[in-house]
């Protein structure tokens, strides 16, 4: 049986597009991004072009961005501006493997008063299956931590939910297709939730608007995002695992996990074009 994780191969942004750019239509065809090194951003062009990497950032260059899946360097230092407790507030969340599953993917979130904008994709996972997503963490101002192998302590050679949630935190709200319901339960609950399911290819596309009325069961999930994370489930696993009798599908099982991390506006328009395109892979 698997007993870790294996690699992550990371998800983000090559380098940050220039001020402006959030009313920039994403590349589509033939041009070259150079660096500005006034903004530590990429100039864009007006079609299909190729990103150069900005040692300043710590972007990576892609090999091309019009339609072919790019994998992206960690966002490096990026501070977002100071903003009012009412202003918008956007956030990232490079999903890795867990369990040897090989998914990966990215998230982001934007947050403006009590709504919040998820965004999410997702590759490697168990095709034609329904994956449950979360936003996991603790209510004590604690930050989530990635789980490892350590954590196995039945020793089968995976990481369960609630083994991996000793250090995630719970979850605090139930990414689902029906956000008027998830918004209305309390953390961890998912009765009545309907979860995404991934294509043919092991490829899940998601966004939903969740907006919390005043004294929302889940909106404790808005407070400090910034420490908070994302997590995906469900694969399939050998017997004995989690307590199962035969190899089957195991809705419950972490799959992928990514920590949020707060992002500037113009990074979340940059990456939300890039998951629109396709070119988050």
């Amino acid at each position: 049986m698997p007993s870790s994780f294996g690699s992550v191969t990371p998800l983000g942004i090559f380098g940050t597009p220039a001020a402006g750019a959030g009313t920039t239509p994403f590349p589509s065809a033939g041009n070259t991004l150079t660096a500005n090194p006034a903004t530590g951003g990429a100039a864009p062009g007006s079609g299909g072009e190729t990103l150069t990497a900005n040692p300043a950032t710590g972007g990576a260059a892609p090999a091309s961005v019009g339609g072919a899946p790019f994998a992206v360097a960690p966002v490096a230092n990026q501070a977002p501006a100071a903003a009012s407790a009412s202003a918008a507030h956007y956030y990232e969340a490079t999903l890795g493997p867990i369990n040897n599953s090989g998914a990966s993917g990215v998230a982001i979130l934007a947050q403006e008063g009590n709504v919040l904008n998820v965004e999410l994709e997702a590759t490697g996972l168990t095709p034609n299956q329904t994956h449950m997503q979360h936003i996991h963490g603790f209510t004590n101002g604690q930050p989530s931590v990635a789980p490892t192998p350590t954590l196995d302590i039945n020793h089968d050679g995976f990481v369960a939910s609630t083994e991996a949630e000793t250090v995630t935190g719970p979850e605090l709200l139930d990414l689902t297709l029906n956000p008027q319901l998830a918004v209305q339960q309390h953390a961890g609950s998912e009765s009545g939730g309907i979860y995404p399911t991934a294509d043919a290819n092991g490829v899940l596309h998601y966004q939903e608007t969740f907006a919390f009325p005043s004294g929302a069961p889940a909106a404790s999930v808005l407070q400090n995002l910034g420490n908070r994370a994302v997590e995906l489930h469900g694969m399939n696993v050998p017997p004995g695992v989690d307590g199962m009798t035969s190899a089957t599908y195991d809705p419950s099982m972490p799959v992928a996990f990514g920590l949020l991390h707060e992002i500037t506006p113009s990074t979340f328009t940059f990456l939300s074009q890039a998951l629109t395109n396709g070119n988050v892979g």
